[in-house]
Parts: C-alpha cells; sequence; structure tokens
C-alpha cells in the first residue's frame, strides 16, 4: 500500500515539474513579434539596446502583424476581402500618431480622435486642404468607428480602387482603396523608423520609448 502511494505521489511531482518546465519555456519562447522570440531579448528591459531590441520589436510588430498581414491578403487575391484589409490598417493611425509625441494616457483621456485624425495628416500629408477635414471626419466616424463598432462603413464611404489615389472625396463620399494605403503607410512606416535611429532625434526617440514602455506594459 505505502509502495502505491509512494508511486502515485511520484509520478504527480514528476508531473508537476514537467508542466513546470514546459511553462517556463513557453514564457521564455514566447513570440513576441513574427521574427522574434521572448528569449532573444534581454530579460531586464533596461538592458535593452535603443536600435536593436526596441526599435526592432515595434518594427517587427508592426510590419509583421499589420501591414505585411494586410498586404499578403491582397497577395493572395481572398475575395471580398477589403473591408478585412481596411480593419487592420485603420490600427495603424492612431498608434504613430502616438508614438511620435509619447502619449500614453487612455479611456476618456485617451483621445483617439484627436490622434488617429493627426495619422491620417501624417500618412497622407499631401491631401488637399479643402477637403481634408472631410476626409478625417469620415474615415474617424464612418471608417473606422463603423468597422470597430458594427464591422461596416457608413453610408458615406464605399471601397473603390478605380481613382488614383488611396483616399478621394467626391460627392460628399469618401472612396477607399485599401490596397493604396498599404503603399503609403509602408512608406510612412519605413521613414518613420530610419528617423528613430538617428540619435540626433532625441526628442523623437524619447517620445518613442515613453509610449513603448506603455504599450509593453514595462513598469517605471
Amino acid at each position: 500500500m505505502k509502495k502505491s502511494i509512494n508511486s502515485t505521489t511520484s509520478r504527480k511531482k514528476k508531473l508537476r515539474l514537467w508542466k513546470e518546465r514546459i511553462n517556463n519555456m513557453t514564457r521564455q519562447d514566447l513570440s513576441i513579434s513574427y521574427k522574434s522570440k521572448r528569449s532573444e531579448f534581454p530579460k531586464k528591459y533596461r538592458d535593452w539596446k535603443f536600435e536593436d531590441h526596441k526599435v526592432r520589436l515595434f518594427q517587427e510588430q508592426t510590419q509583421g502583424w499589420v501591414i505585411d498581414v494586410a498586404r499578403e491578403i491582397k497577395d493572395k487575391e481572398i475575395g471580398h476581402a477589403d473591408f478585412a484589409v481596411l480593419s487592420i490598417l485603420l490600427s495603424y493611425f492612431e498608434n504613430i500618431a502616438k508614438y511620435k509625441v509619447g502619449y500614453i494616457k487612455t479611456g476618456k483621456d485617451g483621445k483617439s480622435a484627436f490622434y488617429f485624425r493627426k495619422g491620417i495628416r501624417m500618412v497622407f500629408p499631401r491631401l488637399k486642404s479643402s477637403q481634408k477635414s472631410k476626409i478625417q471626419d469620415l474615415l474617424y466616424n464612418q471608417t473606422r468607428n463603423g468597422m470597430y463598432h458594427v464591422g461596416l462603413t457608413g453610408a458615406s464611404v464605399e471601397l473603390d480602387c478605380i481613382p488614383s489615389s488611396a483616399l478621394t472625396f467626391k460627392d460628399k463620399r469618401l472612396i477607399i482603396c485599401p490596397e493604396k494605403i498599404i503603399d503609403e503607410m509602408q512608406k510612412h512606416f519605413d521613414k518613420y523608423c530610419t528617423e528613430l535611429k538617428k540619435p540626433a532625434n532625441k526628442s523623437l526617440r524619447s517620445n518613442f520609448e515613453k509610449r513603448a514602455k506603455f504599450v509593453w506594459g514595462v513598469k517605471k
């Protein structure tokens, strides 16, 4: 009887230790981007290097989990996928604007509308001044809010890639071409990351660091 109890206890102990090892391996090898695992980075955030770890991770996450996914969907020519692509891309504008200024508040103080519009202007700096405000309003109110809250755009928004521009305001309607947004977004993202890697851009780098710590949940 004792032998049976000891044998059962031993098996339970081995099972517990095995589970602990699996959990530790999972935490250490967690994919933190489409390229990197947590074990490839120093354990403590304070030991992370600015370009080799912080900018690298930000770049890999945004490129691999947002821009590349949207582009892959388009490249595979999946039917009726424009709304899915648009939904993915809409997450970029507010976040990139907040990275640029180091904004870290949430909830009612998150200023989503303000920073979403700011992000639109950053990615599309050449919007016609006479149409800029209307395009931003329709992108936020009927596109961003529509997609995130009900899964569809508002009545004044349509998806069409016949126009030459990614965003076209015509006859009181906003015409969006998701695949052209990808190209403009890629240009902006590449430029932003290039600027981040320049030590002379102290304010830009400081704001990035502030926002990154907030997004990644790094405690002070």
